[in-house]
């Protein structure tokens, strides 16, 4: 629809301070380390989040409290980059910049109390260890009832540089360090003998070569004769008794090796899909969290994430004479709802260039009975439809619109409970709220300004996730219709059919196809 607007001739892509197609990481992965300080240079304090994450700051560093953390939220909510993110922040990262992860995320803060515990939290000396449970059992599985102690063993050793994998040799390389302090001498003394980094080395400790080249070291660093060591590897392992008691007290004894008031802190990622309702694994869980807190004076604390909270986790767990220690444990639970997800989006894919915005604000102005009469809905008793609150409105979220947000995130909430997603993350779709609105907002980078992009662009989003069934339909439409409307009209109707609070009238739905601010000047 033409228009002689004076600015007509600028592009979609032209307002924003970032470029539309840069990469950007839509679904957080807690193993993930390429891009860690545009992570956190990006990540968006949310008004939710603010709220939430209030009691933590305020508690952490205080030896009386609890040490269990649990952030639940169903997926897409931000529990996972929330997680990383107090990773870093506890963990006193340092950025490129030579910032650190706490100074960037204070500034993000608009609570000053937060602020001052930020700080302050940012003078505890402290290490991180963030994993995904599911990508660490590689040494157990969920079946096993210490699975979950059998994952923070490798954790923990890995962290120490230890071969993790395999818990004896760890407790091997743990007997070198701390009880014979010449770790770093049998390392070097390891390679003068064979010509191979001992951490090549070690994952062939079934070899003969490797433990006669081991025992010859030992041998010469200790004073003793070769024969003294040759079964050192096979006898700790037959011997080796792995339990939370055991666990702890080494914490303990590392956080001991450390000056001042040093915390070792495990992030734990999607844990209760790996609990998935199992009795035995929660108590696993709860008994390892409560030793650290003990064994550690509350100097080693544990973040949880879930989708669900502990209450939702099963009914095994809540009739468990145990849940109340379970509960108790875990008393510090953050609860994320995706409430916010539009400021996200703002922020991190939406925000505009300072020349650009008093052009915004002309068009809002100029036009703003027009565009409040074109997106209204045409029924009062369903899902209410606003176009903007007001210009500020317009100018963070142009050219989406502010019904856009909420409407599809609720769309796709109902097409998960239908079951329409596929894989791992079935539960709502892999892809996030920001991915979906990038590849919109790629798709129309390069129309005029008063483009606004119609709802069911929307459905290309999700497209990859959607099992096959779901789909056939919308393929079909596609490679025999010869009706770019009729298929436009198809794909609305699919996101929205079982979202009851939104009444897909013909009138409505017309509504939602809207791709252009018709202008009158």
């Amino acid at each position: 629809m033409n228009t002689n607007f004076k600015i007509i001739n600028m592009k979609i892509k032209d307002l924003f301070t970032q470029d539309v197609n840069r990469e950007i990481e839509t679904v957080v992965k807690a193993a993930d380390t390429r891009n860690i300080d545009s992570e956190i240079i990006e990540y968006v304090i949310t008004n939710e989040v603010s709220r939430k994450i209030g009691d933590l700051f305020s508690s952490y560093g205080d030896s009386n409290t609890i040490n269990g953390v649990w952030i639940h939220g169903f997926f897409g909510s931000g529990k996972s980059h929330l997680l990383k993110m107090l990773s870093y922040v506890f963990g006193n990262y340092k950025l490129s910049s030579g910032m650190s992860a706490a100074e960037v995320f204070a500034s993000k803060a608009k609570d000053e109390f937060i602020k001052g515990d930020i700080h302050r939290i940012s003078q505890i000396p402290s290490e991180s260890i963030l994993f995904n449970i599911d990508d660490q059992a590689t040494i157990s599985n969920n079946e096993n009832k210490d699975s979950v102690l059998l994952v923070f063993y490798k954790v923990f050793y890995d962290h120490l540089g230890f071969y993790g994998t395999q818990p004896h040799m760890a407790e091997f390389e743990w007997w070198l360090r701390f009880r014979k302090n010449i770790y770093e001498e049998f390392k070097e003394e390891f390679f003068n003998i064979t010509n191979i980094d001992w951490a090549s080395a070690r994952r062939d400790f079934y070899d003969p070569d490797v433990t006669d080249a081991a025992s010859e070291a030992l041998a010469k660093l200790l004073d003793r004769a070769e024969g003294d060591f040759e079964t050192i590897l096979e006898d700790i392992e037959s011997k080796q008794s792995l339990s939370v008691e055991d666990f702890s007290n080494r914490v303990s004894e590392y956080i001991k090796t450390k000056k001042g008031n040093f915390h070792l802190n495990f992030f734990i990622d999607e844990v209760g899909q790996f609990i998935a309702g199992d009795i035995n694994l929660m108590l696993n869980l709860q008994t390892i969290v409560e030793g650290l807190a003990s064994t550690t004076n509350n100097k080693s604390w544990v973040f949880a994430t879930a989708q669900s909270s502990i209450e939702g986790l099963g009914d095994d767990i809540k009739k468990t004479q145990d849940y109340a220690r379970i509960l108790g444990r875990f008393r510090m639970q953050i609860n994320l709802t995706s409430a916010n997800v539009d400021e996200v989006i703002e922020k991190r894919l939406l925000d505009k260039k300072e020349d650009k915005i008093s052009k915004l604000v002309d068009i809002y102005n100029k036009e703003r009975s027009l565009i409040n009469t074109l997106i209204s809905s045409s029924d009062n008793r369903g899902m209410p439809v606003v176009a903007y609150r007001d210009e500020d409105d317009f100018v963070m979220k142009y050219p989406f619109l502010f019904y856009q947000f909420s409407l599809f995130q609720e769309c796709r909430t109902t097409l998960a409970g239908h079951d329409v997603f596929q894989g791992k993350h079935a539960s709502v779709g892999e892809r996030s709220m920001l991915g979906v609105f990038q590849s919109v907002l790629k798709d129309i980078e390069n129309d005029a300004i008063l483009t606004t992009p119609s709802f069911d662009k929307m459905y290309k989003g999700i497209e990859n996730d959607l099992r096959a069934e779901f789909v056939t339909s919308i393929n079909n439409a596609e490679t025999n219709l010869n009706d770019d409307f009729a298929i436009k009209v198809l794909k609305t109707l699919f996101l929205v059919k079982y979202y009851k609070q939104f009444l897909a009238t013909k009138e409505n739905i017309a509504m939602l196809l809207i791709d252009n601010i018709h202008i009158n000047t």
